[in-house]
């Protein structure tokens, strides 16, 4: 990270996977793409957790019989996201030089019954 370096924005990938299945104060660790990126010359960006820089998830309230849940969403390990291009029309791979960013970042997620 560069000091004084403009914040990176990105679109949150509007998933995160099997979270209801955690129990109050569980955890699960996910590999997590999404994008596109506005400010970065990746089309998506992406935690690996065999790579070092898995997505942590966390059940902080609610549970997955009746109670509306709140988790915690947060990188972890070394905080590089990758950057991934698309090589055809519909694939994405790592970019050739196996470029990578510091992100940390952290989320909350709020379920609302109706």
């Amino acid at each position: 990270v560069i000091a004084g370096a403009p914040a990176v924005a990105v679109n949150w990938p509007g998933y995160v996977n099997n979270i209801m299945q955690i129990p109050l104060g569980g955890t699960i660790t996910e590999d997590v793409m999404w994008g596109p990126t506005n400010n970065l010359p990746c089309a998506r960006i992406r935690y690996v957790a065999t790579e070092g820089s898995g997505v942590i998830v966390k059940r902080t309230a609610g549970n997955s019989t009746g109670l509306a849940g709140e988790w915690t969403v947060e990188s972890t390990g070394s905080h590089l996201a990758q950057c991934w291009v698309f090589v055809r029309a519909n694939t994405l791979a790592w970019d050739a030089a196996h470029t990578t960013y510091l992100l940390p970042f952290r989320a909350r997620i709020v379920e609302v019954r109706q």
